[in-house]
């Protein structure tokens, strides 16, 4: 696999860097479960 070009690289990493920043920027941390998590996705997907 070869490099990106310097144009592609610094667009990826912009768009990591605005990830990161929009995760940071969510809130607080919630608490996850496996079981409740499987509720919800079998409540709205069957």
């Amino acid at each position: 696999m070869g490099e990106l070009p310097d144009q592609e690289r610094s667009a990826e990493i912009e768009a990591i860097r605005a990830a990161l920043i929009d995760g940071e920027n969510s809130g607080e941390p919630r608490a996850f479960t496996v079981a409740a998590f499987k509720q919800r996705m079998h409540a709205t997907h069957g």
